[in-house]
């Protein structure tokens, strides 16, 4: 009778009486198997899993046939996390009933728990031959496949899903597919059907701003945040992706906010290294600030270092490997490409590229050309990376992206090379202990205390720009053809802020019937434009003095440095790359030089051409500067003269050139090593 009374109370939620009912009965019989095995039930009940187990296991030495209390042993250690545990007493249940598809089941959610996606699989399908429409499978081993690249397969289970029920769950997976396909417009529209069925779907809400990112529709993104902000839930992740989206509409004090508010809920490495990229949109961010967070994200990246390295004194080869997501049509890609193809031919180099993007193009194929060993890592996690990298024995790691995104600096924090660089991709200090230089010039880098890394001067520029089969005709001045001067903007619009703006606005005013032309892929969206109209105009700038266009090809942007007078740079995130393209097709830049990095580019630039009287120190000098070449339009073609023939005599475009200084940088820093280490 205890045991009966017992479950009556089990059944109404009783716990405390029925547990004494079920302990009175098994004092009355030590071997009542349903009184161990309620017992059990009442632990598990209260997620007290440990002793619901306890009970569990007496019920089964009683009755080795107890077909429940196994069930629940299993289920006991799988909300434990213990799937291994779970796995084992499911695969007992399975033999006294192997065709049962529930059991099954479970036994592939505990493989996917372990991320054992293989055997997943397996009893995924086993579940599929009992049941083949039954949406629960159908949408877990869509799931599965499309965690292991199988995403034709994830896609044929996805639709057969949808068939029998149609969730915002399997839409958001279809679209996921698309999106790592690229085929951002059908990604999109299957985000969007989620949002059909369920308006606050976060998800779908907060994959879609990043849709709208990726094509440049940045209020957009903003927008679909806002709301995801409405909805409650926040999660650093989110803070960091809605602090992103406000930098990218100019909003750099809310941005701060979020950025602020999302270390401050146990971030991740990740969130970290977003905010160290968008310091570089601000002119005074704190020094000691910034390198508090890329400490932290050091220690939050976690990986044991490599204490000894695997040189080989014998052989004179040095083993340079290069980390990057760019090797594609990128700016990064039209700067090194001639350096590598050069260096190539240096018989004691062996050059290494790891390539961390699932995308390529003819830029991709023509980098493999020059490297002695190109790797896709996209898939390979940091463990693996450190593994592999010291494995093939690299002497010299240079990164070439810093925080920016698709980097793998946290696998430099491992230190798995000897001697680790920075270079070209992110034009500021990375903060970390662990990377040993970061490579400039003397016009570009001013203060070695902006710096973790010490500073190794290349001769002349900082950095060159591949000029192979460029063959781009330089054209009159355009103001000769137009009558008025044209100043060029083609910079990307994430680099603009309020101040820059208005300087630009001053600048129309003073100089009379001039335009302004903004050219690069970031323009294209119609909300982008109508802001920049709209600053313009709050400035009395009427919108026909405002010209737009959103880019397109190399080739093309290198034909449109004909349509411009004078480039006019960003402050403080100046131009790297497009500084270079505006050189070499002959057209001034006029540039503020501050005081880091980032701002100076242009300002190399111009000293290696003899420009420096187009460098200012300040808006003022920019604004009277701006007014003053523009008046002078005979001095303005006489310019544009020299600069082509400048142009072929000048080191910013001999790539052989700076191939050989990079070469005896990389031997002197090598032998330095050697010297201190061997």
């Amino acid at each position: 009778m205890e045991n009966f009374y017992g479950t009556v109370l089990l059944n109404i939620k009783e716990y405390q009486k029925a547990e004494k009912y079920f302990e009175l009965s098994i004092k009355n019989n030590s071997k009542y198997t349903p009184a161990y095995f309620n017992l059990g039930l009442l632990f598990y009940e209260n997620k007290q899993y440990h002793r619901a187990i306890k009970n569990f296991l007496t019920a089964i030495d009683l009755d080795n046939k107890n077909y429940q209390a196994l069930f629940y042993i299993a289920l006991s250690y799988e909300n434990l996390g213990l799937s291994d545990y779970a796995i084992k007493y499911f695969l007992k249940l399975l033999e006294l009933e192997q065709n049962n598809a529930e059991i099954l089941f479970k036994i592939a959610n505990c493989y996917v728990r372990k991320n054992d996606y293989k055997n997943a699989i397996f009893y995924l399908e086993k579940c599929l031959v009992l049941n083949p429409r039954r949406f629960e499978y159908l949408y877990l081993i869509g799931w599965v496949c499309s965690k292991t690249s199988q995403l034709q397969k994830a896609l044929e289970y996805y639709h057969r899903a949808l068939k029998i029920r149609q969730t915002p769950e399997v839409y958001h997976g279809i679209a996921g597919i698309y999106k790592e396909l690229r085929f951002l417009d059908l990604a999109l529209e299957n985000y969007e059907k989620c949002l059909i069925i369920n308006p606050n779907y976060s998800p779908a809400l907060n994959n879609i701003a990043s849709i709208k990112s990726l094509k440049n529709s940045f209020f957009d993104a903003f927008d679909y945040l806002e709301k995801y902000l409405q909805l409650g839930s926040i999660s650093p992740e989110i803070l960091t992706n809605v602090a992103q989206a406000n930098f990218a509409v100019l909003n750099f004090d809310k941005g701060l906010e979020y950025f602020e508010r999302s270390i401050n809920h146990n971030s991740s490495e990740k969130n970290y290294e977003k905010y160290l990229f968008s310091t570089l949109y601000l002119e005074d961010f704190n020094k000691d600030k910034y390198f508090n967070l890329s400490s932290k994200f050091s220690e939050l990246s976690n990986k044991k270092k490599v204490d000894t390295y695997k040189v080989d004194l014998k052989n004179n080869n040095l083993i340079i490997g290069f980390v990057s997501g760019d090797f594609r049509e990128h700016a990064v890609s039209y700067q090194i490409t001639g350096l590598i193809r050069e260096l190539k031919k240096f018989h004691d180099l062996k050059l290494f590229a790891y390539y961390n993007n699932n995308y390529e193009d003819n830029k991709t194929k023509e980098l493999k050309s020059y490297f002695h060993k190109f790797e896709n890592i996209f898939e390979v996690n940091d463990d693996e990376l450190i593994k592999k990298i010291v494995e093939d024995k690299v002497n010299i790691l240079i990164d070439l992206s810093g925080y920016s995104s698709l980097n793998r600096l946290s696998v430099f924090t491992a230190k798995p090379a000897p001697i680790q660089i920075t270079a070209f991709g992110f034009l500021k200090t990375t903060g970390l202990k662990e990377i040993d230089y970061i490579i400039g010039d003397q016009n570009i880098l001013i203060s070695d205390n902006d710096f973790t890394e010490k500073v190794l001067k290349i001769k002349e520029i900082w950095s060159t720009l591949d000029i192979n089969n460029i063959f781009s005709q330089i054209q009159e001045l355009p103001q000769k053809k137009n009558k008025y001067i044209t100043f060029g903007a083609f910079n990307n619009f994430n680099k603009l802020n309020k101040n820059t703006l208005i300087l630009w606005s001053e600048i129309l005013k003073n100089v009379p019937g001039s335009k302004i032309f903004f050219n690069n892929y970031t323009y294209e969206d119609s909300r982008v434009r109508n802001f920049l109209y709209l600053a313009f105009e709050k400035n009395n700038i009427k919108k026909n003095r405002i010209l737009i266009e959103n880019g397109g090809n190399r080739e093309k942007i290198l034909k449109d440095y004909n349509k411009i007078d004078i480039l006019l740079d960003t402050y403080p995130y100046g131009g790297g790359t497009t500084s270079l393209e505006a050189a070499w097709m002959c057209v001034p830049i006029l540039t503020i030089s501050g005081a880091n990095f980032v701002s100076r580019g242009a300002t190399s630039v111009n000293q290696s051409l003899g420009m420096s009287d187009w460098n200012c120190t300040n808006g003022a000098e920019y604004l009277e500067k701006a007014i003053k070449f523009s008046n002078d339009v005979n001095s303005l073609e006489k310019l544009k003269s020299e600069l082509i023939l400048k142009r072929m005599n000048n080191k910013i475009f001999d790539n052989v050139f700076y191939a050989r200084n990079f070469y005896s940088l990389m031997r002197e820093v090598w032998n330095k090593y050697l010297e201190n280490n061997i």
